[in-house]
């Protein structure tokens, strides 16, 4: 019996993200300009444009890569023991990538922790608001807000 499923991932770009945004203002005052007054406003923006073409670029090869893992005999199967080596291998070879096998009654799977369950789940894969359920992350046991 085959059940449905979805492939999610969690990545660690937001953390560089938000130190880039931090970081960039000292930066532009931090090198002289002498061709004009917006010359590190220009600068600014420039690597600003730069930085949010790679995280694009990075996002898009992720997203393709993750539909043609979802695309396999083995993550079509829904079995995780099918499914479990084809996850490890991609999430060695993308480095700072977390895959999550989710199935609608709620139940999930990692490569690093197996088996796991949100209570919520099943109403959010049904269209439903979920409000009020105290998320806890699994892999540290603290709250998320």
């Amino acid at each position: 019996m085959q059940m449905g499923g979805v492939i999610m991932v969690r990545t660690r770009i937001f953390l560089p993200l938000l130190l880039f945004i931090l970081v960039m203002p000292a930066l532009g005052r931090a090198q002289p300009c002498v061709e004009s007054p917006s010359c590190s406003d220009k600068d600014a923006q420039s690597l600003l444009y730069a930085f949010m073409s790679y995280a694009n670029l990075r996002i898009r090869s992720a997203q393709r890569s993750l539909e043609i893992l979802a695309s396999t005999t083995e993550v079509r199967s829904g079995n995780w023991r099918s499914m479990e080596e084809s996850l490890r291998s991609y999430e060695k070879s993308e480095n700072g990538l977390i895959v999550w096998y989710v199935r609608t009654d709620g139940t999930y799977y990692t490569a690093d922790k197996g088996l796991s369950d949100r209570s919520y789940f099943p109403d959010l894969f049904a269209g439903k608001e979920v409000t009020g359920s105290l998320v806890i992350c699994k892999s540290t046991g603290q709250r998320l807000s």
